[in-house]
C-alpha cells in the first residue's frame, strides 16, 4: 500500500515509444542520469519499471496524490469545526 500524501517524491522517466519507470521515493532524477543504477550503500528507489504507457500511470497517480491531499484538508477542516 502506499500513502499517496506522504510520497516524498514522484517522477517519470518515459522512452520515445510510451514505456518508462514511476519511481515513488526518488526526491530528484538522479536514478534517470545514472541508467539507474545505484552507489554502494545506496537504497533501491521504489518504482513500477517498464511499464507500458508510463505517462498515462504517472498522471494517474499524481491526480490521486492531488485529490487525497484535497480530502485530507477538508476532513481536518470538518473535525476542527465540529460542535463540542
Amino acid at each position: 500500500m502506499l500513502a499517496l500524501n506522504t510520497l516524498p517524491g514522484l517522477t517519470l522517466d518515459e522512452r520515445n515509444n510510451g514505456v518508462g519507470d514511476v519511481v515513488f521515493d526518488a526526491t530528484d532524477a538522479s536514478h534517470v542520469a545514472t541508467g539507474g543504477i545505484v552507489g554502494s550503500g545506496g537504497a533501491v528507489p521504489v518504482m513500477f519499471e517498464l511499464i507500458p504507457q508510463a505517462r498515462q500511470v504517472y498522471n494517474i497517480i499524481r491526480k490521486a496524490q492531488f485529490s487525497s491531499a484535497f480530502l485530507v484538508c477538508h476532513l481536518d477542516w470538518l473535525v476542527s469545526h465540529q460542535p463540542l
